[in-house]
């Protein structure tokens, strides 16, 4: 996460954790396990932490981190607004055109399936969202 100074890889692993912990929540006794491994886990990242081979990678994250928050206005501009956004913003949209995901699904943003649909050759049908 440190090299690659992505806060979309951070946030995708530390959704990860919360989903395997929610995984667990029947069960006491692993959920007991994973809370203590990952204990550890914040333990041995806040030691090596203070290794002079990650000092640099640390400070320049957290640097880039607090940055692009205050530019892109907090936790609400970063995840409501980009994360969720997009998302939210491609289902309430679909329903505007003819090219619905209600009605042809996801599959019908690839060229291949645009063009088995409609027998003609089309770049870049739909958008991301």
């Amino acid at each position: 996460i440190l090299f690659s100074i992505s806060r979309t890889l951070l946030f995708s692993i530390v959704l990860s954790f919360v989903f395997l912990l929610l995984s667990f929540i029947d069960n006491k006794k692993q959920l007991n396990k994973i809370l203590g491994g990952l204990v550890g886990l914040l333990l041995l990242i806040y030691s090596a932490s203070y290794l002079d081979s990650l000092s640099t990678p640390l400070s320049v994250f957290l640097s880039r981190f607090t940055s692009a928050n205050e530019q892109e206005g907090g936790l609400n501009g970063v995840f409501l607004d980009r994360f969720l956004g997009g998302l939210i913003n491609g289902l309430i949209h679909s329903s505007d055109s003819d090219k619905s995901f209600f009605v042809y699904g996801i599959v019908y943003g690839t060229n291949f399936a645009y063009k088995l649909l409609n027998n003609v050759e089309v770049l870049f049908l739909v958008d991301e969202s």
